[in-house]
This record gives structure tokens, C-alpha cells and sequence, in this order.
């Protein structure tokens, strides 16, 4: 069991037996269960029926609404022992959810000095919920087991438990890319600086591309292409050195666009002429914006992984990592880790995926997982050195097999 007398996690629960199971997964964690103030207790029972239990995990009955569990963060902000609040939700009769739902935001939002993870239980019933977390993000899991394991590596981050010349390491090397890359960085941060007075909510497509290559992470190669370059031959010669390799992407990459494939703004596996016509011939708004259209060289096909850091208000830089494609949020195949991160501390992050099994050796075939790890830590230092960046992604990382490397196929910054 984990230690009562020192500061720690508390657990806010509507169903007892779900709060003493998760406490009994504490054990395997260096996470402490805090130890409630009898004076806290006494503020507690003022309102909680008194089948409740003030004891940690502290249990709300069944039949609580919004409106209890809002009391009892409010009593529990106030207890000098809790660092870490865990609000477990199963859905009962009485319980509002979507108003639940808004009273943990509203609280995560006005108390972020108490790190606060929501973990509301029932799969599809929950789609309403997760996406008031997701507007607001929050961070917010499925099971207790996910929340855990995650609050586990951002306390051990937050304690400072890294071994000292581990953190003296990361700090020298992150000064050393910093002095090496100076007049790249300073060229980013221009540019950064203005796509944000000119309203941009993303940086554009070259801006990115510079970005790539600063921090040496390998993405397909690419030319700017326009009308004109249908009877000139430009585009006719790069599809016949494309499909040498492979075939060809087309993409729009102008403006704000985050979501291209859903606006039929991508079209891959092109090789022939006229299939660009009919690209660009459907996209003609953008035919006379410059630099608008890429004809990038397509990707071989490998093994998907996803990429992403979000700039969280409690915890900071984060990273999240994971299965990736078109299929990512259906898998939900994702873990978290804190910002500044070692290679050595990534990998054993990618051991909490499923993918890894798959990445590690699945059927003989072992994947470049030296190269993965090398390029997520590549990521990592970019919201480092520019705090202006709010989120980017990467989805998909592609990995090849041992000694093959992998290729940055779609890279997203939001400032």
C-alpha cells in the first residue's frame, strides 16, 4: 500500500468498490495516497449522506450529482496534504454527466497548482463527455489503470526523482543544439512571430519544412507546383522520377488547413497526368496562390506511428505517443510523457503502447526503433526552444525496418 503520511493522491469516487481497486494499483507506482485532515473530514461530512466515506478514497455514493462532487473538490483544494486529484465517474441514475463533466474543468482551470485527471468509466456512453475534455483539454482517461500509470510519470517528473546527471546531460545537450542551430532558430521565431500577427492559427507549409530540417527529422521530398507546370513538363518529369521509387501526393498546403483529407484536399498513389489535372482543376481556388500546391514524393509504406505534443496547462509540454493512421483515435493506442524527455526515458514509454510489440519484433520482423526514438526526441525539443507553439503532430511517423530509418510524413504546428 502506498505511504498515508506523506502528501499525495486523493481519489474522488461515486462507486466505493472502483476506488478501492484503483488505491490497490497505487502499490505498483511511486504515486502516495494523501492522508485527509480530520479537519477536512469534519468540512466533508457538513454535506456528503453519512453512508459516504471520508477516508481516501473518498466515496460520494452513488446518487451524487455535479453539485456534490463540486463541494467536495472545492473542501478538498483546501487540504494542505493533496498534490493529486483523481475524479472517478461511473454513470449512475442521478449522476449529470455532462454537468460533471464541466464542474472538473471548471475546477482543473481555476486550481492548476493540484494536478487534476478525470477518469469517467462507460465507453460510448462517455462521447458527450470526452468532448467537453477534448474542447477544453482536459486530460481525461477511460480507466483508472491508464490515469495511473500516467499521473505515476508526471509525479516522478514533477519530484525531480530523475537521476541528476541524467538532467545535467539533458541540459547540456539541449544548450549545445541551441548554440549550434542559433541562426535557425533565430529565422524560426521570425516567422513564428509573423504568422501570429498575421492571425495564423498554424504555421505554413515552408515554415514547417525549415522547421523539419533544423531539427533533422526526414520527410518525402517535394516541389511547389501551379497550372502553368501542366504544359511546361515540370510536372510530367516528377512523376516519372516519383515512380521510379514509388508514385506521387498531391496536397494543398495553404493557410490554416489542419485537416486536408476530409476536404479532398490529398490525393495519393497519383502517377499519371492526368490525375494532377483533375487535382488541381478541383482545388482551383488555390491555383493562384503561391506556394500553395506540393506534388511530394509518396512515402513506402511501413509501420504508422503517431506523434504529438500539447502544451497542457498543469503538466506543461507533453508528449503524446502512439499508433498512428487514419485510424489512430479508433485504436487509442496512446501514452503520456512529460517535456524535457532522454531517448532512454522515451523508450521505456514506448513500452506502455500496444505498437511496441509490433515495433520490437512481431513475426520476426524488428523495426528501427532506435531511429523512432532518435526523431520523437527531435520533436520533443521544438516546443522547448519555441514556447510560442501551442500543439504540433506528427501522424504518421512511418518506421522501417532495422537500419532503415523513417520518414516525417505530415508535420502540423499550431501557434
Amino acid at each position: 500500500m502506498a505511504d498515508l503520511k506523506q502528501k499525495g493522491l486523493v481519489v474522488l469516487t461515486n462507486a466505493g468498490g472502483v476506488g478501492v481497486i484503483t488505491v490497490d494499483n497505487l502499490a505498483k507506482t511511486s504515486l502516495s495516497l494523501a492522508e485527509i485532515s480530520p479537519q477536512t473530514k469534519t468540512k466533508l461530512q457538513v454535506f456528503l449522506p453519512p453512508a459516504s466515506s471520508t477516508h481516501n478514497p473518498i466515496d460520494v455514493l452513488g446518487d451524487a450529482t455535479s453539485i456534490r462532487y463540486k463541494q467536495s473538490l472545492e473542501v478538498l483544494a483546501l487540504e494542505e496534504n493533496v498534490e493529486l486529484i483523481l475524479v472517478l465517474v461511473t454513470p449512475q441514475l442521478m449522476t449529470d454527466l455532462e454537468n460533471l463533466a464541466k464542474v472538473v474543468v471548471e475546477f482543473a482551470k481555476t486550481h492548476l497548482q493540484i494536478p487534476t485527471v478525470a477518469v469517467f468509466i462507460g465507453g460510448r456512453i462517455m462521447a458527450g463527455v470526452n468532448e467537453i475534455f477534448d474542447k477544453h483539454e482536459i486530460v481525461f482517461y477511460d480507466t483508472p489503470e491508464q490515469a495511473i500509470v500516467a499521473l505515476d510519470k508526471f509525479y516522478k517528473y514533477s519530484k525531480n526523482l530523475k537521476n541528476t546527471s541524467s538532467n545535467e546531460d539533458l541540459a547540456t545537450e539541449f544548450t549545445n543544439f541551441k548554440n549550434q542551430k542559433a541562426s535557425e532558430i533565430l529565422k524560426i521565431n521570425q516567422l513564428i512571430e509573423k504568422a501570429k500577427k498575421a492571425g495564423s492559427k498554424s504555421l505554413d507549409f515552408e515554415t514547417v519544412e525549415l522547421i523539419a530540417r533544423t531539427f533533422s527529422l526526414h520527410t518525402p521530398k517535394f516541389e511547389f507546383i501551379e497550372k502553368l507546370d501542366l504544359e511546361n513538363g515540370k510536372i510530367l518529369k516528377l512523376l516519372e522520377e516519383n515512380n521510379q521509387k514509388n508514385s506521387s501526393v498531391l496536397k494543398v498546403v495553404a493557410g490554416d488547413i489542419l485537416h486536408r483529407t476530409e476536404g479532398g484536399m490529398v490525393k495519393i498513389k497519383v502517377q499519371e497526368i492526368g490525375e494532377v489535372a483533375e487535382f488541381l482543376e478541383k482545388n482551383a481556388s488555390y491555383l493562384d496562390k503561391k506556394n500553395s500546391l506540393i506534388l511530394q514524393q509518396m512515402a513506402v509504406s511501413g509501420v504508422e506511428f503517431f506523434v504529438g505534443v500539447k502544451n497542457d496547462e498543469q503538466f506543461g509540454p507533453t508528449l503524446v505517443l502512439g499508433t498512428g493512421g487514419i485510424f489512430a483515435e479508433v485504436y487509442e493506442d496512446f501514452t503520456l510523457a512529460p517535456i524535457p524527455i532522454s531517448k532512454s526515458e522515451i523508450s521505456e514509454s514506448l513500452k506502455l503502447t500496444k505498437i511496441n510489440k509490433i515495433l520490437t519484433g512481431f513475426r520476426g520482423l524488428k523495426l528501427d526503433v532506435e531511429s523512432l526514438v532518435k526523431t520523437i526526441y527531435n520533436l520533443s525539443l521544438i516546443p522547448q526552444i519555441f514556447p510560442q507553439i501551442e500543439s504540433l503532430d506528427v501522424n504518421p511517423i512511418i518506421v522501417y525496418p532495422e537500419n532503415q530509418g523513417n520518414i516525417v510524413v505530415d508535420l502540423k504546428i499550431v501557434v
